[in-house]
Formats: structure tokens, C-alpha cells, sequence
């Protein structure tokens, strides 16, 4: 049996407008996950290889309900600004040092 908590609350307009659009599928980054067999996400950069994987499965069904769902088909600035910020952390680190 497998549980997948996913929660969280839009994020504000005041930082992304709400005409901006979705930039990648989520769903994909757990698809490299499962995969590979990870299960600490932001452990490690993407390879280039992975980055492909997001964009090609960002682009089709489930993650896709339509063509050009995503900005600029997941080449644009956006996308490029997310891969440039990928920041490595450990959430358990974080939490026990609270």
C-alpha cells in the first residue's frame, strides 16, 4: 500500500499572478522518484536526462489534459528559472532543528 499526502495552499497572487500558467507537471518529478527508487525529494539536482523526462511527460496525458497546457511547452524563462533555483535541502535536518 502506498500514501501520497499532497497538500498545500495556492500560492499567492502577489507573487505569481494568476494569468501566469502552469510551467511543469509535478506529477513527472514523482515519476523519476519512483523510478530510481528515491524518496527524499530536493536531495540531489536534476540530471540533464531527468530535466528531458519532466518536459516529454509534462506534455502528454495525465499531465497534459491539452496542448500547450504549459508555458512556452516547457522551454520557456519560467522553466529555466525553475532549473536554475533548484536548491538541495534535508527536510528531516530542518524539522528536528526546530
Amino acid at each position: 500500500m502506498k500514501v501520497i499526502e499532497h497538500e498545500h495552499l495556492p500560492v499567492s497572487s502577489e507573487v505569481v499572478a494568476p494569468e501566469q500558467g502552469n510551467i511543469k507537471c509535478n506529477y513527472a518529478l514523482f515519476l523519476i522518484s519512483k523510478n530510481k527508487n528515491r524518496w527524499r525529494a530536493n536531495s540531489q539536482k536534476l540530471a540533464e536526462e531527468e530535466i528531458e523526462f519532466v518536459r516529454q511527460e509534462s506534455l502528454k496525458l495525465p499531465c497534459s489534459p491539452r496542448p500547450h497546457f504549459y508555458v512556452d511547452d516547457c522551454r520557456g524563462k519560467l522553466f529555466d528559472l525553475w532549473l536554475s533555483g533548484q536548491n538541495l535541502f534535508d527536510l528531516r535536518e530542518e524539522k528536528l532543528s526546530i
